[in-house]
């Protein structure tokens, strides 16, 4: 069975993370006045940015996984690794777009394994194996599980703001 390679990215301070290359579609500078916020939406979902004619999500990774906010100081871009996905539980196509830290690059593991610690609820979908490389582990995204949490957000926000609208 071939190796499959990694995209390495650190999500906040010495935090890295690991995404299937077979889901990277490209990585983005963005210019954080182009990110269009849409009211009512998760934090960690930032709005959407026009890419070649196409909208995409823009998602603050590192709050998804509970480590806070990327900073982006005046006149800095955004760094975005933009995933796609045509796996998620309802079936939908899709590209997003995760801000993260800085980008790291490409990386093929000495190996990949299961994560045997116990990690916190919301991010055991998210993060189920482990690749090591320079003997550190590095935990792997599962970005199928990732589009999967996007949709129950925007489910999640669209639904509180027809309840609103009814009251």
């Amino acid at each position: 069975m071939a190796q499959e390679d990694y995209f390495k990215v650190r999500v906040s301070g010495d935090v890295r993370i690991a995404l299937p290359l077979s889901h990277v579609q490209t990585v983005l500078k963005i210019e954080p006045q182009l990110v269009c916020p849409i009211p009512g939406l998760d934090v960690s979902l930032l709005g959407a940015v026009n890419r070649e004619g196409q909208l995409i999500w823009v998602m603050d990774l590192s709050h998804v996984l509970g480590l806070g906010f990327v900073y982006c100081s005046p006149g800095q871009r955004l760094a975005a690794v933009v995933l796609s996905s045509a796996n998620n539980s309802s079936g939908h196509q899709g590209s997003l777009a995760c801000v993260v830290s800085a980008l790291e690059g490409v990386f093929t593991p000495l190996h990949v394994q299961k994560i045997d610690k116990r990690l916190k609820p919301r991010l055991r979908d998210l993060l189920q194996r482990v690749a090591y490389h320079d003997r550190l582990g590095i935990a792997i995204l599962e970005p199928d599980h990732l589009f999967d949490l996007v949709q129950d957000r925007q489910l999640q926000a669209a639904t509180a703001i027809a309840d609103t609208v009814q009251r």
